[in-house]
């Protein structure tokens, strides 16, 4: 038997008042999320990677769920079920950054194929978009002092 709390409860003949003085209190450890750290790092250090949405930009597109890669090769735009790699967004290419309504990461890069650079945004929630944020400036001003 489970209590409200999915905690199991033992039923024996002792009191409630005796059980509680043999059994440990357990409490529940609550944890902060915090991007997740790659456990295989490459010789230019650990990537960080974020589940967001990315918004479409045109008519008639959908927004698409997605992971972010956040590395000292760029912004690479993941698929979530097996990690291909969609897009990638070195870091001498991203001419601004900027958070939207706390929610919403809007970068641009300039790309090959574009003269001017465009506008990609993510959409999470707003502590993921800080984070992202953070990693990305982070992460250019690492590359900055390698160059």
């Amino acid at each position: 038997m489970f209590d409200d709390y999915e905690r199991p409860i033992n039923v024996n003949s002792e009191s409630g008042r005796e059980q509680q003085q043999h059994r440990p209190v357990n409490t529940p450890e609550i944890v902060k999320a915090t991007p997740k750290v790659e456990d295989q790092q490459d010789a230019t250090g650990g990537v960080l990677k974020f589940r967001v949405k990315l918004l479409s930009e045109g008519i008639g597109q959908s927004d698409m769920d997605v992971l972010c890669q956040i590395g000292l090769d760029g912004i690479r735009i993941l698929e979530p079920a097996t990690s291909r790699t969609l897009r990638i967004y070195s870091l001498e290419n991203v001419t601004k950054l900027e958070v939207l309504d706390s929610y919403i990461f809007a970068f641009w890069a300039k790309t090959s194929v574009d003269n001017e650079a465009k506008r990609i945004r993510l959409k999470s929630n707003s502590y993921t978009t800080n984070n992202i944020l953070d990693a990305v400036t982070t992460t250019s001003i690492q590359a900055g002092d390698l160059s």
